[in-house]
């Protein structure tokens, strides 16, 4: 029977013996025969903390209990999450105890879980592993994930909590993944829970989770508008019309003005008439002419599909993620409108080139099918 780590009130998450809105899936997972956790608190705590949080309405949180591995694969499929955490126990082999089909322990290593987030990392950004001794899972996720958090040696039901909870609060008032994980060591500060030191946070290589904000805060450029205000606003707004049939959506730009764009029809051209290397770099160019306050955001996501598009094998779900995050970032700069022109013609071809999953990225350049 494992120790407890905070003077013997709270059971540690270890068995001894064996991240439009922003999806947290919450799986959790308490087999028999382990110590009993406040699995329930923890959630409780965290709904609680996003509730009270500016831009509650921006995140959904999903859960899921008495998880089984191939659960895992259930729910990442049918939610899609930008989160993922687990509570549970954690053991010294780098496993997390999952439940079997009798309700008993079975052990999840490291090399598995590294397998499942590079199938399945869809829009992942984030996966927290709220067990004990998960330093090492983190470590193996961060191969395919931006960020994880997990546990350096066993730690308290009640510090797991705080953690988690104040982790959930800074996301939901707009703060980067890395405030938020400062944030809930300093909560185990304040409330004189000594185990500040057991949470860890892992990064892909390449990426700065001071740079990964989850939820937007809402601009005065994209609030809605209603009656005069509207009318007002519509006098002083400079508007730029891209031509189609389609009406589209709005586009802010990093001067606060909104660009109306609508939809161009296109046709893809064949995916093997194109030199994806070649399209990658003319519209990496032209991003990188671009004056946007997200600037280095934009670089760091084209490093990322450099990175994968000159590997034998490229892995096209890896670029798509890149190119996702490096347009979205363009949107917010000035003169944007002025470049979409330009970049349709390459977007056209690498989407060819990456698949059906990837028509998505045609309407951030004012394209539809």
């Amino acid at each position: 029977m494992p120790e407890w780590s905070d003077g013997g009130k709270s059971p540690a998450r270890y068995m001894g013996s064996d991240i439009a809105k922003c999806k947290i899936l919450f799986l959790a997972a308490n087999p028999q025969g382990t110590t009993q956790l406040a699995l329930d608190k923890e959630i409780r705590e965290i709904e609680a903390k996003i509730r009270a949080a500016d831009f509650r309405d921006s995140l959904q949180l999903v859960s899921h209990w008495a998880v089984r591995p191939d659960d895992l694969l259930q729910f990442l499929n049918q939610h899609q999450p930008h989160v993922v955490h687990f509570s549970g126990h954690g053991n010294e082999e780098n496993e997390i105890l999952l439940l079997s089909d009798t309700g008993e322990s079975q052990p999840v290593g490291s090399a598995a879980l590294r397998e499942l987030f590079r199938t399945l990392k869809d829009n992942i950004r984030v996966v927290v592993l709220n067990a004990c001794f998960s330093r090492g899972q983190a470590e193996a996720i961060v191969a395919n994930i931006d960020c994880a958090v997990g546990m350096n040696k066993a730690i308290g039901d009640q510090a797991a909590i705080t953690f988690a909870g104040s982790f959930y609060r800074a996301l939901g008032f707009g703060r980067s993944v890395q405030q938020a994980f400062d944030q809930g060591k300093t909560a185990l500060m304040l409330a004189g829970i000594r185990e500040e030191n057991i949470p860890e946070l892992l990064c892909r290589q390449g990426v700065d989770p001071a740079d990964i904000v989850l939820v937007e805060a809402e601009t005065d450029a994209n609030k809605p508008e209603s009656g005069k205000e509207q009318a007002m606003s519509d006098k002083s707004k400079r508007g730029v019309s891209i031509g189609g049939n389609v009406t589209g959506s709005a586009i802010v730009t990093g001067d606060h003005n909104v660009t109306s764009l609508q939809f161009t029809q296109t046709t893809l051209p064949p995916a093997e008439s194109v030199d994806v290397q070649a399209e990658f770099a003319a519209l990496r160019q032209i991003l990188a002419d671009l004056q946007a306050a997200d600037q280095k955001k934009i670089e760091r996501a084209l490093e990322d599909a450099a990175e994968e598009i000159t590997k034998p094998e490229p892995d096209r779900d890896e670029l798509g993620q890149a190119l996702n995050r490096a347009l979205t970032y363009a949107q917010k700069a000035e003169g944007f409108a002025a470049t979409v022109g330009k970049l349709q013609t390459h977007t056209t071809k690498i989407v060819s080139w990456l698949g059906d999953n990837w028509h998505k990225l045609l309407p951030l350049v004012g394209l539809t099918l």
